[in-house]
């Protein structure tokens, strides 16, 4: 019932029984597992945060970020004020 059922990714908010925890801030980056540190997201916008940071990076707003992950990944570039970064940030899925 955490969360009431709802994926916490402001630009989400799907209600749905298949959520996931979110670290606010990740375990190996000092993060906690207390309640304040995490959140219910949907697989999908769990995906997007876990693969951005698995790079290093960070979204702009963890609570407000794009469900899709090449957005995101624009998202990262365009805060890192270096369009061209975009390309710099490898897609997981074809590394």
């Amino acid at each position: 019932m955490r969360d009431q059922f709802t994926c916490q990714n402001k630009r989400c908010n799907i209600v749905t029984t298949e959520l996931e925890i979110d670290h606010r801030l990740a375990v190996e980056a000092g993060g906690s597992d207390d309640d304040i540190n995490c959140r219910c997201l949907c697989s999908d916008c769990h995906s997007v945060k876990s693969r951005i940071e698995s790079k290093g990076h960070k979204l702009p707003d963890p609570e407000d970020f794009p469900t899709d992950y090449a957005e995101a990944r624009r998202l990262v570039a365009y805060q890192m004020s270096d369009p061209s970064l975009v390309d710099d940030i490898p897609d997981p899925e074809f590394d």
